[in-house]
């Protein structure tokens, strides 16, 4: 099946085994993409009534036909499980690396189930999988957690998922961390803790077979050109989501105050010009991304001085 690497890692912490399985075809076919596929998925393998923090739910990683190929602008990938913050199916897309470099590895996607007796980690290179003891990780940052894994591994290219100490103590809003990329909502990160799982690292060297290789090369240059010439593409690289600001609150849809109010009255304060001119350091992009959405930005002086995120 041309656009995917054909396997799916089975992992079952309860009893602490990995097993293969074929990508099914006839749901890759049907619900077209990482969302898709993860919502077949988690419907075919999750009982009704389960308790998200139960052995019984489910934690996939999945990814969809264009990850890891040289389209622009298509890295990313999907977390899918049943929410513990509202009891209900969850769905998360994220950016960075770590899908590319799954596909890589030879694999689209992870099903993982069950509870480890003890803090575990999980390692997919080149289509081998094993589970490691997360022991000394635990209580790690995900930052830690990246570095004290990619030294483990002895391989600085190695990407990262993992959960920090909200994770561990299975706070419902919980996210889990990838390349500086969150998977935020709905708490899958409380989900992969509450199987004592710290961490899945992906490193691989394959590639994607596809069914048109020179068309899809010819669509890509195609692409990247109508980038270049979009104004609204332009004005993402420059500014990431922050551009956003100065409209939504015009249209009084800014959450300010955890949605007490539509209009906040400070936002020339942290709109995209003063962003950029003010904090902003260096653009950051994901895995065959021109755009580069990504903003790294330090506070340079005051109270809050050396504070610095990575974010769109």
């Amino acid at each position: 099946m041309f656009g995917y690497a054909g396997e799916i890692l089975r992992v079952d912490l309860t009893r602490g085994a990995i097993e293969e399985q074929e990508t099914p075809e006839k749901y890759a076919r049907a619900f077209l993409g990482a969302r898709g596929l993860g919502a077949a998925l988690l419907y075919r393998e999750l009982k009704p009534g389960v308790d998200p923090l139960s052995p019984d739910n489910v934690l996939i990683f999945i990814t969809g036909p264009a990850t890891g190929t040289p389209l622009p602008a298509c890295p990313r990938w999907e977390a899918t499980t049943k929410s513990p913050l509202t009891n209900m199916y969850l769905c998360c897309s994220v950016g960075g690396f770590f899908g590319a470099e799954l596909r890589f590895a030879g694999y689209d996607g992870i099903i993982v189930r069950g509870k480890a007796e003890s803090p575990t980690w999980l390692s997919i290179l080149d289509g081998k999988a094993e589970l490691h003891d997360a022991g000394e990780f635990w209580g790690l940052t995900t930052e830690e957690t990246e570095v004290a894994v990619r030294k483990e591994l002895k391989d600085k290219r190695a990407r990262v998922a993992s959960i920090g100490q909200a994770g561990e103590n299975l706070v419902r809003f919980a996210n889990i961390q990838t390349d500086s990329r969150s998977i935020g909502r709905g708490g899958a990160g409380a989900v992969m803790g509450s199987k004592q799982l710290k961490a899945i690292a992906a490193r691989g060297h394959g590639g994607i077979e596809v069914a048109d290789e020179e068309g899809l090369m010819t669509l890509m240059r195609e692409l990247i050109a109508e980038m270049k010439r979009n104004q609204a593409v332009q004005e993402f690289s420059k500014f990431g989501t922050t551009q956003f600001i100065d409209p939504v609150n015009e249209g009084g849809l800014f959450p300010t105050r955890n949605f007490q109010a539509g209009v906040f009255e400070g936002t020339a304060r942290i709109n995209a010009e003063t962003m950029r001119e003010q904090l902003v350091k260096k653009d950051t992009a994901c895995y065959a991304c021109p755009i580069a959405c990504g903003k790294y930005s330090v506070v340079a002086e005051g109270e809050y001085a050396n504070t610095f995120v990575e974010g769109p």
